[in-house]
């Protein structure tokens, strides 16, 4: 694995400062993957080699969980075949050796849908999977704050039971407690920083405006680097405020612009 760059090596810095420091200094990059390098660098020292090798596992990891899943769609004989397929497909081979947060989000995801999946006539039984459930969001929102999109969901599989074919609201309720749960650690940690105890990363200014600026053509990000040669506030909190200010000043003085971009990113999604 060579030398992290970007985000990488923001992840890289944060991992080895959390475990120097025993505290963690960031409200931009969830403590996710961050924490995910630190337990690896707590056990085999600072090494990239071992790092990969950990994201190799969670690849193995996330290769089971994908026969598991389509096993309860399909054919013994499918489901190994779609392991296969994604143990040996380009982006998932390739992405073992570099430190991204996918890596870990992809497997926490697929165990969120797992544990969604679960299928039983105890009410008991079932609590306990949308409980489990409930966690594996947590930790994806601590990993990718943006996956707060499948929350709608993500409850929807847990009210429904497929073998009864019936709604239940428990199941939903048990899935909340336990990922609020999950998340409160997290959500003190950025009220202390002074974020707001609902602000889950201070990376949306940042996004908001590599997305709404001049410089972004048929969709694409771009001014992020433009608005850092400006200057950027000191603190992560003041820079996203400020950023999302300028993005939001921009499209208003930029309807026309703005839906143009808008209507690319629709295309390409």
């Amino acid at each position: 694995m060579s030398c992290p760059v970007s985000d990488f090596a923001e992840y890289d810095q944060l991992a080895q400062r959390w475990l120097e420091t025993g505290a963690y200094d960031s409200t931009r990059h969830t403590p996710g993957y961050p924490g995910f390098l630190a337990l690896v660098y707590a056990i085999a020292g600072h090494s990239w080699q071992a790092a990969r090798v950990a994201q190799a596992v969670l690849g193995a990891a996330t290769t089971a969980l994908v026969i598991v899943l389509a096993r309860k769609l399909t054919s013994p004989r499918t489901a190994v075949i779609a392991g296969a397929l994604h143990a040996f497909w380009p982006t998932a081979v390739v992405y073992v050796g570099v430190p991204a947060s996918e890596n870990l989000a992809t497997a926490v995801v697929l165990s969120l849908v797992v544990a969604l999946s679960f299928e039983t006539d105890s009410l008991r039984r079932r609590l306990i999977a949308t409980a489990v459930a409930g966690f594996f969001f947590g930790l994806a929102l601590l990993v990718r704050p943006a996956l707060l999109f499948i929350l709608p969901a993500s409850l929807l599989l847990a009210m429904w039971e497929p073998r009864s074919r019936r709604w239940r609201v428990l199941p939903a309720i048990a899935f909340i407690l336990v990922a609020g749960l999950s998340l409160f650690p997290w959500q003190l940690h950025n009220y202390r920083m002074g974020v707001g105890a609902t602000t889950l990363s201070t990376t949306g200014g940042i996004n908001l405006w590599m997305a709404n600026n001049d410089n972004p053509q048929a969709g694409s990000s771009g001014g992020y680097e433009a608005a850092r040669a400006a200057g950027f506030p000191a603190t992560e909190p003041e820079r996203d405020r400020a950023l999302q200010r300028a993005a939001v000043s921009w499209i208003l003085s930029h309807p026309g612009r703005y839906f143009v971009l808008s209507a690319a990113r629709a295309r390409r999604m």
